[in-house]
């Protein structure tokens, strides 16, 4: 009886990460349920909170899980590369496109594995995954189910342009289409195609930005990481699918008034010209 006292003691519910810095004066360790809220090709995502020190304490937040092998600092650093590069271009898109901070890029965290939940342990051959201590997870902002946002959405598929982009009506700037709150306006979705072609002009043809995700909130949207095809192949592990993957897109993208925008203005860099030279 002791002894059985003693192991129900010793159960740990939740996961929990290591210390983590949020900002330079925030440190927090996140804890996480044991069961995967969403699951992708590549990765599991958990609903999480937020422990520590700082403004965020108790908020919820998403951790981001590698689905089928150790998730090793390695292998998020080019996660982090695409969030970069991603930022870098949508801050651009925003100055000189939009002339607005209309897109936001999530900022994720880097933070070890502390703890494993024992109900992890005894679900895990039937579930997904084991943890292993000391693996390295990515702890993101929570993407509301309901209430202030429409939810996690894929906007747009890997290779193709954003599902249902249209003409880039304004829709008097709203983000969500009146008629389906839980929809994507078709101003955001040329948005976003106009980003993908921004993202190839800017980077001379090399690679290109696609597959968003991310959530609507108010008037804003906020974007995770997307698939980055690029003529090396730098990001494989990540969906880069080299030049097949850029010449797709760009066969079946359609310019909409938001490419008018940069199009003139890119050194005579035109639509066509790029993928003629591709190899």
């Amino acid at each position: 009886m002791a002894i059985l006292i003693r192991d129900i003691m010793d159960l740990k519910l939740d996961n929990s990460t290591l210390n983590f810095h949020w900002s330079e004066k925030e440190v927090y360790w996140a804890s996480f349920s044991h069961k995967s809220k969403l699951e992708t090709d590549e990765h599991l995502f958990y609903k999480g909170f937020l422990n520590g020190k700082g403004a965020r304490q108790g908020e919820r937040c998403l951790v981001r899980v590698k689905k089928d092998a150790c998730g090793e600092q390695s292998y998020w650093r080019s996660y982090f590369d695409i969030l970069s590069l991603e930022q870098q271009i949508t801050d651009l898109f925003n100055k000189s496109v939009l002339n607005d901070d209309y897109l936001v890029v999530i900022r994720p965290h880097l933070a070890q594995i502390d703890s494993v939940s024992s109900l992890n342990r005894m679900c895990a051959r039937n579930g997904p995954k084991e943890f292993g201590q000391e693996e390295f997870v990515v702890v993101e902002e929570f993407q509301s189910e309901d209430g202030g946002g429409a939810g996690w959405q894929r906007f747009s598929d890997m290779v193709g342009t954003c599902s249902g982009s249209g003409g880039g009506n304004n829709n008097g700037g709203a983000c969500i289409d009146n008629n389906n709150p839980g929809a994507p306006s078709s101003r955001l979705l040329s948005i976003l195609d106009a980003l993908s072609h921004f993202s190839f002009v800017v980077m001379h043809g090399e690679m290109i930005l696609c597959d968003f995700r991310g959530e609507v909130r108010d008037r804003t949207c906020c974007l995770s990481c997307p698939t980055v095809h690029s003529r090396k192949h730098e990001f494989r592990e990540w969906g880069d699918e080299g030049v097949c993957g850029i010449k797709t897109f760009m066969a079946k993208h359609k310019c909409n008034k938001f490419c008018l925008k940069f199009a003139c203005n890119s050194d005579n860099l035109l639509l066509t010209d790029p993928i003629e030279k591709l190899p």
